[in-house]
């Protein structure tokens, strides 16, 4: 029976299937949902107002959102926190940890995960492999920014001022990421 819904949605069209989303959230009385469904130009200008009409107000708290998050970070400390956590190992697992534990914490007060679970998961951050997994991992998503700054602004700048071939900036814009990672790897090996 279940699926029988499934193929009549996937029938309707896009109209169709947002008109009746709207209705059975309650947004829509059945008499205007019936008005909309011949109508689907109206129906695309009525959300389209009504997006705009939320833009303003989605822009300005996106904006305060990022100055506030601005505003919370610790640019006094930040490029020694920086060092940090690129050269020490256990700066970088005690972040690791840190952070895990605060996700877990989050999920328990959600009830997204049982105590046992949670358990379990700080039981497997213990162990010396997942936290060396967890933080290599950190460092890899902390250089990806770097990386791609590197890949598509610098080695595009050369090409442009005529300093690289078009093989060069095709092999350095392939091989930018892999070299970085290998760099980063070598260098905690060693």
């Amino acid at each position: 029976m279940a699926g029988h819904g499934i193929k009549r949605r996937k029938t309707q069209t896009r109209a169709a299937r947002s008109i009746g989303y709207r209705l059975g959230r309650g947004d829509l009385s059945q008499a205007e949902a019936d008005w909309f469904r011949p109508r689907p130009v109206r129906w695309y200008l009525r959300e389209s107002s009504a997006a705009l009409s939320r833009l303003p107000g989605s822009l300005v708290r996106c904006v305060h959102g990022g100055l506030h998050g601005l505003a919370s970070v610790p640019w006094r400390t930040l490029p020694s926190r920086a060092g940090r956590f690129f050269l020490s190992q256990r700066y970088r697992a005690e972040l690791a940890r840190d952070f895990t534990e605060q996700r877990i914490a989050a999920w328990l007060d959600r009830r997204q995960m049982s105590e046992n679970d949670a358990e379990l998961l700080r039981g497997h951050l213990e162990q010396e492999d997942s936290a060396t997994f967890a933080t290599d991992f950190g460092v890899h998503l902390a250089i990806k920014p770097i990386v791609k700054t590197l890949e598509y602004w610098f080695l595009r700048l050369l090409y442009a001022f005529g300093l690289l071939s078009e093989g060069s900036l095709a092999l350095g814009m392939v091989a930018a990421g892999p070299a970085a990672r290998s760099l980063y790897t070598s260098c905690r090996i060693g």
